[in-house]
């Protein structure tokens, strides 16, 4: 394997995941059809006038219609997010959150031929590294190979390690090693998606931020 190539962790599925595809995201990204009613209705904009409801006096740096498009627009840009996050996420990451929890869910319950495909994967020669610790065994490969390119899996590696003082005593090393980067591969799939996510959920979040920033200077201004 070559040199890992890594990007930086926010901008991983995983992370891109959980700040677009969240409870709060979810119920922000409900408000659209809310928000689109009362932008266009002049009456319940007028009936919503933050200076009004302040005893008249307007502390506010923001208007009434400017928050409500602000939150309109903010609650599409997350229900974007949302919805990219659904469609492109891996699977994988509704099992497991970490590359860790997916090694040991290799280990513990999955298939010879699971593992094979996890290995093939891993093995070929499109595959692009993303973890530093990726496991290259030359013995376990060269047996790989002898077989036409497939594993012999988990369940075989107890095999391998007898007589051969110079192996990793712990004969799982190499799953954990494949699994951990086969996941890792999984985050950086998509990466116009992946960015396209993360910049709408920054976005849609910083939307729906300003009118409540707006209303707390106001409200520490008035008690002032």
């Amino acid at each position: 394997m070559s040199e890992a190539i890594s990007e930086p962790t926010f901008l991983q599925w995983q992370s891109v995941s959980a700040l677009s595809n969240n409870h709060v995201s979810r119920v922000a990204a409900m408000i659209p059809v809310i928000g689109y009613l009362l932008l266009y209705n002049d009456q319940i904009a007028d009936a919503l006038e933050f200076s009004a409801l302040a005893g008249g006096v307007d502390t506010f740096m923001l208007s009434s219609s400017q928050k409500l498009r602000l939150s309109f627009v903010g609650s599409c840009a997350l229900l974007i997010a949302n919805l990219g996050s659904i469609i492109g996420a891996p699977k994988v990451l509704n099992t497991a959150s970490s590359d860790i929890q997916f090694a040991e869910q290799v280990i513990e319950s999955y298939s010879l031929s699971e593992i094979q495909e996890i290995d093939r994967v891993v093995m070929s020669e499109a595959w692009v590294q993303r973890t530093p610790n990726a496991l290259h065994d030359d013995y376990y490969v060269e047996r790989r190979n002898a077989k036409n390119g497939l594993t012999l899996g988990y369940r075989f590696k107890k095999e391998f390690l007898i007589g051969r003082p110079n192996m990793r005593s712990n004969p799982s090393d190499y799953i954990r090693s494949i699994s951990r980067e086969w996941w890792a591969g999984q985050m950086h799939n998509s990466r116009a998606l992946r960015y396209t996510c993360l910049s709408f959920a920054v976005s849609g979040f910083a939307m729906l931020v300003l009118p409540t920033l707006d209303i707390l200077q106001a409200v520490l201004r008035a008690l002032v």
